[in-house]
């Protein structure tokens, strides 16, 4: 995204109102340049290209001819990507015969309820419980952070660490992906306040053993 289009690509999210994980203005931000996204404009909409994949996020606040113009003038043959059942009831309806429609079942979202998180009742969840209970057991000297100027610094050093004992690891493609990763991670670490992230780091005495970074969609 060129500069300014970080906050103007975020109103245009938040009135689409959408609760798919792609979007959210920080995974854009994190993945712009391994998906060269670039923000577009037509009359009475805008809507978001993917450069590298040749793709389309359905327009803000809906498809109109105008945008399918000139989607039509980026790629020889348009195809939208992420669009959810309310998308496809929309284009149905307004650009009836003029899409074919494929579920894509490696992007659907998983979705917890906030209590069974909470509470992690029930057979369904017993692997993560024991998971958790695994950790208390085998670490008492442990507590959790807000990521903050302050420890700013000793989660760029964890992560630093763990992706390159990662990468090492990995064959070329997956190699490739993790560096691709920690790069768009590292960026938004120098950018923390400006790209409203919240992000939380465990630690094991004084040392960070896990870090989680974030944004509300």
């Amino acid at each position: 995204f060129k500069q300014g289009d970080y906050k103007k690509t975020g109103n245009l999210l938040m009135s689409k109102n959408s609760k798919a994980c792609e979007d959210c203005l920080l995974g854009m931000y994190v993945w712009k340049d391994r998906y060269g996204l670039e923000l577009f404009k037509a009359d009475d909409c805008s809507f978001v290209y993917s450069r590298n994949f040749d793709t389309f996020m359905v327009p803000v606040p809906h498809m109109t001819e105008a945008a399918l113009s000139m989607m039509k003038d980026i790629s020889e043959k348009p195809v939208l990507a992420r669009v959810t059942e309310e998308n496809r009831e929309y284009l149905e309806t307004h650009f009836a015969g003029m899409f074919e429609y494929e579920e894509d079942t490696g992007s659907f979202d998983y979705i917890y309820d906030i209590e069974s998180l909470v509470t992690l009742k029930g057979k369904k969840l017993a692997k993560k419980r024991n998971h958790i209970n695994g950790f208390i057991n085998t670490y008492d000297d442990w507590h959790t952070e807000e990521i903050s100027f302050e420890n700013l610094l000793l989660c760029r050093d964890f992560l630093k660490k763990w992706y390159k004992e990662k990468i090492d690891k990995e064959d070329e493609n997956a190699a490739e992906s993790l560096l691709a990763e920690k790069n768009s991670l590292f960026n938004v670490l120098e950018n923390y306040d400006g790209v409203m992230a919240e992000g939380m780091a465990l630690f094991i005495g004084d040392k960070i053993a896990a870090v989680t970074i974030g944004q509300r969609i």
